[in-house]
C-alpha cells in the first residue's frame, strides 16, 4: 500500500504533463518484459526442425481397400474383375494386388500408390507393368 500512494501520485502528475517525482518502483519490469517478447520470437524457428523429416510409408492396405479404390477409379472400366486376391505387396508409398478375374478372364495387376492420405490406382497390366511407374528397386519388391 506504502508503495501505491507515490506510484498513483507520479501518474497523476505524468497526466498533468508534469514529470513525475522518482519513487522506489522497479523499472527492470519493463525491460524484462521487453527481453520476454524477444525471446518468444526466437523460439519460434520452425522450418529448421521440420528440415530432413520424411512422413513414414503409410501401412500396407488390404485387399478390399484397394478394390474399393479401384472400383472410384477411371482405371476400373479397363479391368475385368469380380474382386482383388488377398495377397497385397506392398514397398513404401506403393501396393501391387492381383484382380479375381470373372470366369475364362485373365488374372490383371494393378499398381496403387498412396497418396493425399488414399490409395489410387496407377496402372494395370500383366508382365512388367511397373516400369517407369515405379523406381526400378519398388518395382521389383512388388513383383512387377
Amino acid at each position: 500500500m506504502r508503495l501505491m500512494i507515490p506510484l498513483m501520485f507520479a501518474l497523476a502528475l505524468g497526466a498533468c504533463g508534469e514529470t513525475p517525482a522518482p519513487t522506489d518502483a522497479p523499472t527492470e519490469a519493463t525491460a524484462e518484459k521487453g527481453k520476454a517478447g524477444k525471446a518468444g520470437k526466437v523460439g519460434k524457428g520452425g522450418k529448421a526442425g521440420k528440415a530432413g523429416k520424411k512422413k513414414p510409408p503409410p501401412t500396407c492396405p488390404t485387399s478390399a481397400e484397394l478394390a474399393s479404390a479401384l472400383g472410384e477409379s477411371a482405371l476400373a472400366s479397363t479391368v475385368q474383375m469380380t474382386g482383388m486376391a488377398p495377397e497385397v505387396a506392398c514397398a513404401g508409398r506403393f501396393a501391387k494386388a492381383d484382380t479375381v478375374p470373372p470366369e475364362g478372364g485373365a488374372v490383371t495387376s494393378v499398381l496403387f500408390r498412396h497418396a493425399d492420405g488414399r490409395w489410387v490406382p496407377v496402372k494395370a497390366g500383366t508382365g512388367q507393368f511397373c516400369a517407369g511407374a515405379t523406381p526400378a528397386n519398388v518395382a521389383t519388391k512388388l513383383g512387377c
